[in-house]
């Protein structure tokens, strides 16, 4: 009885140690930019990275590049970065477009692949190898020996330091290019046996990590002791463009995105496709259910409204609305010159991408009863999107 009354010492729990793990997807790692950036605004205590491909690429650059810098050189890469220079080749597209891939198969066969020394000159003008070794972070990349189809799976501590760049040369070395040769080895990419390396981490010690997926191609191990680890996934909310994409634009956006859907994946922004801080969402629940609020981001959506964007809720309402005004008062000037006459299916087609929307909205006020009928039944989300602008102009109303 003594023993119950005698009180127990805590048991300590074990301390997070922070890990974060990016993928391989080429180009389209500048999305894990704008995550590197969200997890500082966050302050996140990472202990280290570990990355394959682009990925082990980008954790090198975090490792010894301020974030200023690394956009800048996102914003700034070309083809010609990466790879050699070839003839008749739209740079604006990805490599593997059909416009590009008949060049891109006839210099790879040309010369039994392609040579990566376009990629390692810009490593070497970028990268600080010293800074890299003294951060406190670990940095660890995947990388494929293609003669033994073993995979090598390495810390910088393991590597020598002349050798770093050409280590992740093997893992960023996407079968396009020739083998890399490193300590008398042949290396491929690394995504071709782990593209997501979340297992080195764990085998360290790593209790919680942060994974940026990047939707790129590879294989993906089995998250080893799944039941033990705080796994926090941070996946591209939309299609990252290809995996050798050099649109300036195309980049932007996703060094936004992924900045965007790391804040949402911890709850610092809200919304189911646009993005709003936590005041001006609790400002549209005061305003609206949660289903008006998703018809109202589906509406926004449809009349292409900016969504690489932190909103403020009256902002987003007064947008939204003008662009349906600017909308319907060209739907009703085309209305009066017969815009529905005429046939062809490219025509119609054309005019439900640009007034669909409206001419439902049309419909559903005049016939209130169509809002449950079988119009809005075969187009749910159009049928949600008019309710909510119905919804919003009753508000307007108040």
């Amino acid at each position: 009885m003594l023993e119950k009354l005698i009180p127990r010492e805590p048991v300590k729990k074990r301390k997070p140690k922070w890990g974060l793990v990016l993928s391989g997807g080429g180009t389209k790692g500048a999305y894990e930019v704008g995550v590197w950036k969200a997890l500082q605004e966050l302050k996140i205590p990472l202990r280290g990275i570990s990355g394959t491909s682009i990925g082990a690429l980008n954790a090198a650059m975090f490792l010894c590049l301020d974030l200023k810098k690394i956009e800048e050189i996102y914003r700034n890469i070309r083809l010609t970065d990466v790879l050699p220079v070839m003839g008749n080749i739209d740079p604006t597209k990805d490599v593997f477009d059909p416009s590009n891939m008949r060049v891109i198969a006839k210099e790879f066969f040309a010369r039994r692949g392609l040579d990566n020394a376009p990629l390692r000159n810009m490593l070497k003008t970028h990268l600080d190898i010293e800074k890299i070794y003294s951060s406190l972070l670990d940095l660890g990349i995947v990388t494929f020996n293609v003669k033994t189809r073993e995979a090598f799976e390495l810390f910088k501590e393991d590597i020598e330091k002349d050798k770093l760049i050409e280590y992740l040369l093997a893992s960023a070395n996407f079968p396009i290019y020739k083998v890399q040769n490193v300590d008398g080895k042949s290396f491929l990419d690394g995504g071709l046996f782990d593209n997501m390396p979340f297992n080195p981490l764990i085998e360290r010690g790593y209790t919680h990590l942060i994974v940026a997926d990047i939707n790129g191609i590879g294989q993906t191990r089995k998250l080893e002791n799944a039941d033990k680890v705080f796994l926090k996934m941070i996946s591209c909310s939309e299609p990252l463009g290809g995996t050798f994409e050099f649109n300036r634009e195309r980049i932007e956006k996703n060094m936004k995105l992924g900045y965007l859907d790391t804040l949402k994946a911890f709850h610092k922004l809200f919304g189911s496709y646009f993005f709003f801080r936590r005041p001006s969402f609790n400002d549209l629940l005061l305003k609206f259910d949660l289903d008006t609020i998703w018809g109202l981001e589906t509406a926004a959506k449809i009349y292409g409204m900016d969504r690489y964007y932190i909103y403020q809720a009256e902002e987003f309402l007064d947008n939204l609305e003008n662009l349906y005004d600017a909308t319907e008062r060209k739907y009703m000037q085309n209305s009066s010159t017969g815009l529905w006459n005429g046939v062809g299916v490219d025509r119609w087609k054309k005019i439900l991408a640009e007034f669909g929307l409206t001419a439902l909205i049309h419909s559903f006020t005049k016939y209130p009863v169509s809002r449950t009928g079988p119009l809005a039944k075969a187009f749910p989300d159009a049928a949600d999107a008019a309710n909510a602008i119905i919804a919003l102009k009753n508000y307007r109303k108040l």
